[in-house]
């Protein structure tokens, strides 16, 4: 994928981990805009749904999604005439919500809190949706059906690729 955005678009590829502005550590989530989304969601089976916003209802109402610039990362940037074209691969993973493993967020005045490992994938997700720009996020299951005629723009804003029947932040109405 870099090399077709890198030749596309007369673009570099950033190999070396991007760093990011320390701004992105001060903005907290909004834990409860992003139950309001979630409340609303028809994509997400029930079970997940429900799984997840239990889990984000014990959370404080702000959190931060990283708390050192270095757990900030992006799958590809690419930087065209100056600005940073980011993009983000998620794979299934991203929308199972299934992994249980503790891990950590933490409160806006920096205490630790365990949280189940998809919920911080679900913040750190949502953060970079609601943050970064440009962003591209391409799911996994839209680009094995689009892979073969798929043709990457580096576009501002927040493009997401994702099928129409599937879960995804740009449908949660926000």
């Amino acid at each position: 994928m870099a090399e077709i955005l890198r030749s596309g678009f007369d673009a570099e590829h950033v190999a070396d981990k991007w760093e990011f502005e320390p701004e992105l550590l001060t903005q907290i989530v909004d834990v409860t805009e992003l139950i309001r989304a979630l409340e609303a969601d028809v994509h997400l089976t029930r079970h997940k749904r429900t799984k997840a916003l239990q889990a984000l209802k014990k959370l404080p109402c702000e959190v931060r999604a990283f708390n050192a610039l270095s757990q900030i990362n992006c799958d590809l940037v690419v930087l065209r005439d100056g600005i940073p074209y980011f993009w983000e691969f998620h794979e299934e993973q991203h929308r199972k919500l299934s992994d249980n493993r503790p891990k950590k967020l933490h409160s806006a005045d920096g205490r630790g809190i365990e949280v189940p490992r998809s919920i911080q994938r679900l913040i750190r997700d949502w953060k970079r949706f609601k943050n970064l720009r440009p962003l591209t996020i391409v799911w996994s299951d839209w680009f094995e059906e689009h892979s073969k005629s798929y043709q990457p723009k580096l576009q501002p804003g927040v493009v997401e690729l994702g099928l129409a029947n599937r879960f995804g932040f740009s449908k949660l109405g926000l």
